[in-house]
């Protein structure tokens, strides 16, 4: 993988780990998890620093599969809430695996972030929040040039 960057990713959740069952029927919980985000060949690929039984969260996207690439600088306190029907889904502390928590509990989102919104072909948004500093911004624009030649 090529130089990846730290931060927070946040995807829809397919299979809800609490219960192990598929979660076609609510479509707005959210899992957002603290990793890394990177690219392959062919593949965005983000990795969770968690380990979580039977990976079920470890997330790869192709890039033939994106529709839309950017970043943007982000503060959680100016930022659009996505609305209270959104739940979020984060690695919970010592005797729980996950809780359920509203969007201001999440981490991340000072003045200093920045927030990379990835939009699938389908529709779907994935969402990662960063630090806004130089390195990263450099890593982010090899990745979009890597993504916008492979597509």
């Amino acid at each position: 993988m090529i130089a990846a960057l730290s931060g927070f990713g946040c995807f829809r959740v397919d299979v809800d780990p609490r219960t192990n069952e598929v979660n076609d029927s609510n479509d707005n919980l959210y899992f957002f998890l603290d990793g890394n985000l990177g690219i392959t060949k062919e593949h965005l690929v983000f990795s969770h620093k968690h380990h979580i039984r039977n990976n079920i969260f470890k997330r790869e996207i192709e890039i033939k599969d994106i529709r839309d690439f950017k970043w943007r600088p982000y503060n959680k306190e100016e930022h659009e809430v996505f609305g209270e029907e959104i739940r979020y889904l984060t690695s919970g502390l010592f005797w729980r695996l996950w809780m359920e928590v509203g969007y201001f509990w999440l981490p991340g989102g000072r003045d200093t972030e920045m927030e990379c919104v990835i939009t699938l072909r389908d529709g779907t948004e994935c969402y990662f929040y960063f630090r806004g500093i130089a390195i990263n911004r450099d890593i982010m624009k090899h990745i979009k040039e890597h993504i916008t030649k492979t597509v």
